[in-house]
């Protein structure tokens, strides 16, 4: 199992949604070995801080910005965290 840059601990690696359609394809990224609760805990961070055009915590210079469908699965690590049911409802 891959070790997360950021928490150091054993987890299972983001994986995000690829998304395209006629006029419009977001960006393939691997991840960048970062677990779901980092990813969880950067998108709670950047939404409860006004920013809705979330952009991947991992490398610097990566561009991919993350798409609905990777919000809303890192919302929902963030949910199944305790005490953390509430924030979740504001943020969606």
């Amino acid at each position: 199992m891959p070790v997360c840059p950021v928490c150091f601990e054993d987890a299972e690696s983001v994986e995000y949604a690829t998304m395209h359609n006629h006029s419009w394809k977001n960006h393939a990224c691997d991840g960048h070995g970062l677990c779901w609760r980092c990813l969880a805990q950067h998108v709670e961070i950047q939404l409860l801080e006004g920013r809705y055009n979330v952009r991947c915590p991992g490398a610097a210079g990566c561009s991919y910005r993350l798409v609905s469908l990777d919000v809303g699965r890192a919302l929902d690590v963030l949910e199944r965290e305790d005490g953390k049911e509430e924030v979740v409802g504001t943020l969606r």
